[in-house]
């Protein structure tokens, strides 16, 4: 496909360097994605953030090593978390250097995001 989606841990999630310290050579070589590599976690540990996962995107092969937010990645995760939470809304952060959050709606077999 056009990206490749990663869920790790919590703990997983949060040991990912800053974009300087990643070495992007094996997200270049890996043949398995095109465009993109959506690291993410979902959030069971910070009840106090209204936020169901944290995301990363990575776009090394497309000349992003990494975006603050991005919108179609959220459409892969919103589908993603949304049938894993059993709901049709859920809400997303990124946690680039800028970061977002993301809220998702699933309806009809579409998905419409709106982010701050």
């Amino acid at each position: 496909g056009d990206d490749l989606l990663i869920e790790l841990s919590s703990d997983g999630f949060t040991s990912i360097p800053l974009s300087n310290g990643i070495n992007f050579g094996p997200m270049l070589n890996y043949l398995g994605y095109k465009r993109g590599v959506i690291v993410c976690c979902q959030n069971l540990e910070d009840l106090s953030e209204r936020v169901d996962f944290y995301s990363r995107f990575f776009g090394p092969k497309v000349g992003i090593e990494e975006d603050p937010v991005t919108g179609s990645a959220h459409c892969v995760l919103a589908t993603y978390f949304a049938e894993k939470l059993d709901r049709d809304f859920v809400v997303g952060m990124q946690k680039s250097g800028r970061g977002g959050i993301v809220e998702c709606t699933i309806a009809d077999g579409h998905v419409r995001i709106a982010g701050s």
